[in-house]
């Protein structure tokens, strides 16, 4: 996964169900990636909304 991450300008996660952690919003900001994520589970929760980072 950190070449796909490395290859891509952004991440979106657009999970429809809430996840328990929110595993590729961690991953893809550890990388320093702009991340669209949904609002749900365990990325509202590691996610700074506004901050690289937007809720959708």
């Amino acid at each position: 996964m950190p070449l796909a991450y490395k290859i891509s300008d952004i991440v979106i996660s657009a999970s429809i169900e809430p996840e328990a952690f929110g595993r590729v919003s961690v991953e893809a900001q550890s990388m320093q990636k702009m991340i669209v994520a949904s609002n749900l589970g365990g990325s509202n929760e590691t996610v700074i909304d506004g901050k690289n980072w937007y809720f959708i």
